[in-house]
């Protein structure tokens, strides 16, 4: 259980006001043959800003067939010190059902600043703390099929960080959903000391030209295995 709160928690942390995008229809090219028509842009940092300060979705899935239920919720918290910057700090609070019945809530601290969209970390609600190395800077729009290392982050088992417990590169992808709509993922991929700090996964939002979440998904390694490899689990918005 703790390694999906983990998952939904990981600093993919995304977004603030959704600024517009461009326009999903116009009249002068909506009678353009395919072939000659505009290629479309999607916002990639204000929709991660969004999900990082404003955000709210309900997953399903079945774990070791139970159906389990997770709500999350990002709010921003205002300024704040973090690795002696001055930052921004939003939280994310996750509860998580299981038939039904309330099992945990959980949430993370995320630390980052804007203009532009810059992490530096977060701490998670067992006191796991992460410091984030900025790979590149994050695009204020992309087409489908660009795609960037933009995060590593550090793991540790506290504070003090004197035990590392796995380090994460987190990219960034766009990819097709409808003819009007992409899927911006934010892909993790982990080297951790056990399953319990592995971040492996990915989170997705189907997303509009004009930055509007439709729906999101998310995959994590659910720490089971299941005939000799870790197994997945995914779970998709209500």
């Amino acid at each position: 259980m703790k390694n999906i709160s983990l998952l939904t928690l990981i600093g993919l942390s995304l977004t603030a006001c959704v600024s517009g995008g461009y326009s999903v229809a116009d009249s002068s090219n909506a009678n353009m043959p395919a072939s000659v028509q505009p290629v479309m842009e999607f916002p990639v940092e204000s929709v991660m800003i969004q999900v990082l300060e404003d955000y709210e979705a309900t997953f399903v899935t079945e774990y070791m067939g139970a159906p389990l239920e997770l709500t999350l919720q990002s709010k921003k918290q205002g300024p704040q010190w973090f690795e002696n910057h001055q930052v921004l700090k939003s939280e994310l609070i996750t509860d998580i059902k299981m038939y039904g019945t309330h099992v945990e809530t959980t949430n993370m601290q995320s630390f980052y600043s804007l203009n532009p969209l810059t992490f530096y970390g977060d701490i998670q609600f067992d006191g796991t703390y992460s410091t984030v190395k900025q790979l590149a800077a994050i695009p204020k729009y992309a087409k489908v099929g660009d795609s960037q290392a933009y995060i590593q982050e550090t793991t540790y088992k506290d504070s003090s960080k004197s035990e590392k417990m796995s380090s994460t590169t987190v990219e960034w992808r766009l990819t097709p959903a409808s003819d009007l709509t992409a899927w911006l993922c934010m892909v993790s991929e982990s080297q951790a000391k056990s399953a319990e700090y592995d971040h492996t996964g990915s989170e997705c939002f189907e997303i509009t030209a004009s930055g509007e979440i439709l729906n999101a998904k998310i995959e994590a390694y659910s720490g089971e295995e299941a005939y000799g490899e870790q197994a997945t689990i995914e779970l998709v918005t209500q």
